[in-house]
């Protein structure tokens, strides 16, 4: 018998309760936790080292959406790209960007305002 893919429903995915990891195929795992709580694993192996990658809780991340990230990271893998470090790339991109957008007169504007009210007079606000 070759290797199933497929096999978690939407049925059975809100109907687990048993702890532990529950696999779905091509990597993605449902893990249930002792509490209760639901979310998606994503376990593949870069450099013979076993990497677990959260794709998110179960009440954020459909059974679809979860099939499609771990595609998308089976496609990184596939270029020998470690998933996990590219999520870390792109989120300091993202950061960076964002730090990029804010001039200088946005900071001065937002410093005033901050510390207006404990300055003496009016005067100094406007220096």
């Amino acid at each position: 018998m070759g290797r199933q893919f497929n096999r978690l429903s939407a049925r059975t995915v809100v109907a687990v309760s048993k702890p532990g990891y529950h696999p779905d195929g091509n990597g993605l795992h449902l893990q249930v936790s002792p509490t209760g709580t639901k979310s998606w694993i994503f376990r593949y192996s870069l450099n013979k080292r076993a990497r677990e990658m959260g794709l998110g809780e179960l009440t954020l991340v459909s059974l679809a959406e979860a099939r499609q990230a771990s595609f998308s990271s089976r496609k990184l893998l596939k270029k020998g790209v470690d998933p996990i470090e590219e999520r870390a790339r792109v989120r300091q991109t993202r950061q960076l960007h964002k730090a990029r957008s804010v001039t200088f007169e946005i900071c001065a504007e937002t410093y005033i305002e901050a510390h207006a009210p404990g300055w003496r007079n009016a005067k100094h606000a406007e220096q």
